[in-house]
C-alpha cells in the first residue's frame, strides 16, 4: 500500500511536467520549421552586381588592412561596396568610394524590400542597449522594425550596412516559449543539462519503473487467485 502511495504522489509531482512536455512537443513538431524560422515572410538574398566603368576600382578604395571580403551589390538601387573587415562591415558607394550611410527611413525602405508579406511598416527602432531576448547575442546596434500584418512580424536589419539580420513573429515567439518548457530552461532557453531537467527525468523514469513493478504485482496476485 505504500509502494502504491508513493507511485501516486510521484505521479502528481511529475504529472503537470509531463503534461507540458507533451503540449509544447506537439506543438514543437506540428509546425513547420520554415515557417517557425519566418523563410516564407523574407527574401534577403543579395543581388550582386558586374563593375562598370564609372564605378570607382576596388584597388582604389580605401579599405582597412583587415578587410576579408569585398562584395559590389545594391542598397536601394544604388551600387555600393560591402565591405568585411575584423573591426566590422560597413558601405562605401561605389561611383565615389565614399561611406554609404543608412538612416532610419532608408532601413525602412530596406525593410520593405526584404518582407514578402502582406503587411505595413508599423515602426522602425535603433536598439542600443538592453536587446530583446529574440535578438539573442548578436552585436548592437540594430535596427528593428515592426509590420503591422497577421504574424506580428520583426525583421532586425544591421545598422552599417541593412542587411537582415534575422527575422521573428507571433508564431517563433510562441515555439520559443514552448521550447523553454520543454527543456526547463526558462531564462537562457538553450542549456539542456539542468539539474532539475535531469532530476525530473530522473523521477520520470522511477515513476515508469514503479509503475510497471505494481503492475506486474497486480497481475500476479490475480493469477494466484
Amino acid at each position: 500500500m505504500r509502494w502504491r502511495r508513493w507511485h501516486l504522489w510521484l505521479g502528481w509531482i511529475t504529472g503537470i511536467q509531463w503534461l507540458l512536455w507533451g503540449a509544447t512537443g506537439l506543438y514543437m513538431v506540428w509546425v513547420n520549421l520554415d515557417f517557425i524560422h519566418g523563410k516564407p515572410l523574407v527574401d534577403a538574398h543579395p543581388v550582386p552586381l558586374v563593375w562598370q566603368p564609372d564605378y570607382v576600382s576596388p584597388n582604389a578604395l580605401k579599405l582597412p588592412p583587415t578587410t576579408r571580403k569585398l562584395t559590389l551589390t545594391t542598397r536601394l538601387g544604388h551600387p555600393v561596396y560591402e565591405v568585411q573587415a575584423d573591426s566590422g562591415s560597413f558601405l562605401l558607394d561605389a561611383s565615389n568610394g565614399l561611406p554609404f550611410l543608412l538612416g532610419k527611413q532608408d532601413i525602412g525602405e530596406l525593410a520593405k524590400g526584404y518582407y514578402r508579406g502582406k503587411g505595413t511598416v508599423e515602426s522602425v527602432t535603433k536598439i542600443d542597449k538592453d536587446p530583446p531576448r529574440e535578438l539573442g547575442d548578436r552585436p548592437l546596434p540594430v535596427w528593428r522594425v515592426n509590420f503591422h500584418d497577421a504574424y506580428d512580424t520583426t525583421l532586425y536589419l544591421t545598422d552599417q550596412t541593412g542587411s537582415l539580420l534575422t527575422q521573428r513573429h507571433r508564431y517563433w515567439r510562441w515555439f520559443d516559449v514552448a521550447w523553454s518548457l520543454h527543456i526547463m530552461d526558462y531564462s537562457q532557453r538553450s542549456r539542456l543539462n539542468l539539474p532539475w531537467f535531469q532530476a525530473f527525468c530522473v523521477l520520470s523514469l522511477v515513476l515508469m519503473i514503479s509503475g510497471s513493478l505494481l503492475w506486474l504485482r497486480t497481475h500476479f496476485k490475480r493469477a494466484e487467485q
